[in-house]
């Protein structure tokens, strides 16, 4: 997930009701996931009328993916019950389960426009997303792949902040009870394949990112589109868009894909 600031955990902690559920709600119909973006459990990219935008869920907090969010791992891992070594694997179950449910598919975003904040340089707002199966964070609760955590409104079908939040608790009681997903042991979708080290497919000069460091896009090389994290294998692709960039090749958090973006060298340590 995003790296957040500090302020930004106890918005969500103690949740929003009250002057934001005065806001009007405006739902985007038609959106389209982009899986070419970042994403994880609870976050993504979603393009509605030629217009990107970032999305976080109400109400739900799925493990996190980047290893570097020591204190935010061991709170997660203690509400599950589980080890801190299991939390990332979990994480890129969420992401895997939220882009099955979403990918290739049309769902409408019901949002207030509420900022979410985040890492990104881009706003990411806080939206229910509703598909042909229902309401995603009710499906990834019961999935037990997310907690009842976080920033509240009330729903676009005329349920109040109170009464969702409720419906949710319940939703995890019985992912807890029937262990379903972190709350058992067992992966929601099939896990992933054991990997080597690091892939063949990142190509040329392999090297592991020394610290959680910004990267940009290729094309506009202002636009940050995520963090390399602390530990994480690049493959060196060349020069970037001047010489004090280098373009790198990485994976995407659930494994599956492998994209191209460029960071600074004095970053990575090189030359």
């Amino acid at each position: 997930m995003f790296r957040v600031l500090v302020i930004s955990s106890l918005f969500l902690a103690f949740g929003v009701v009250g002057a934001l559920a005065d806001r009007e709600t405006e739902s985007l119909e038609n959106c389209r996931f982009l899986q070419s973006e970042y994403y994880d459990g609870d976050s993504f990219h979603a393009l509605h009328k030629g217009k990107k935008y970032i999305f976080r869920l109400y109400f739900v907090d799925t493990p996190e993916t980047d290893t570097t969010l020591d204190e935010r791992i061991k709170n997660q891992a203690a509400y599950w019950g589980i080890r801190e070594s299991d939390i990332p694997r979990y994480g890129k179950d969420a992401a895997r389960f939220l882009a099955d449910k979403l990918k290739g598919k049309s769902f409408t975003v019901h949002t207030r426009w509420v900022d979410a904040q985040g890492a990104s340089r881009y706003k990411r707002n806080f939206a229910f997303v509703e598909t042909d199966e229902g309401y995603l964070s009710d499906m990834i609760v019961e999935a037990g792949l997310a907690r009842v955590y976080g920033a509240r409104a009330p729903r676009p079908d005329g349920k109040d902040a109170n009464a969702v939040f409720q419906h949710l608790v319940e939703l995890e009681r019985k992912a807890k009870k029937h262990k379903r997903g972190a709350w058992g042991g067992k992966l929601a979708l099939p896990d992933t394949p054991a990997k080597p080290k690091y892939s063949s497919e990142l190509g040329g000069d392999v090297i592991s990112s020394p610290d959680t460091i910004p990267i940009f896009s290729l094309i506009d090389p202002t636009k940050q589109v995520r963090f390399l994290r602390k530990g994480e294998h690049v493959g060196l692709r060349g020069e970037g868009t001047d010489p004090s960039m280098v373009r790198v090749r990485f994976e995407s958090t659930t494994g599956d894909r492998f994209y191209e973006a460029q960071c600074r060298r004095t970053d990575l340590g090189i030359q």
